[in-house]
């Protein structure tokens, strides 16, 4: 049993290694592209290919900071991408 039990803690810990990488690069991303915009997020978040790579991972967010003051442009902004 104890086999089997150190068998399932390295299938585990080969997966959290696998997700942990999915998000070092997506830091590496942020910091290569500064604030990207919603498409080129999109699109970097597309070819990491998450279903065949990251089986589990049922995706990856990013959320800018918005400041206080800068609130009422933001929304305006979404608001005319077709977002309530």
């Amino acid at each position: 049993i104890e086999e089997l039990v150190l068998g399932m803690t390295s299938a585990i810990d080969m997966r959290l290694r696998i997700y942990e990488s999915a998000l070092l690069n997506t830091r590496s991303f942020l910091q290569a592209a500064g604030a990207p915009d919603r498409s080129q997020f999109r699109h970097y978040v597309e070819s990491l290919e998450l279903r065949r790579k990251y089986p589990g991972v049922l995706g990856i967010g990013y959320v800018p900071r918005i400041m206080a003051r800068d609130l009422h442009n933001h929304v305006r902004s979404v608001r005319s991408e077709g977002f309530k």
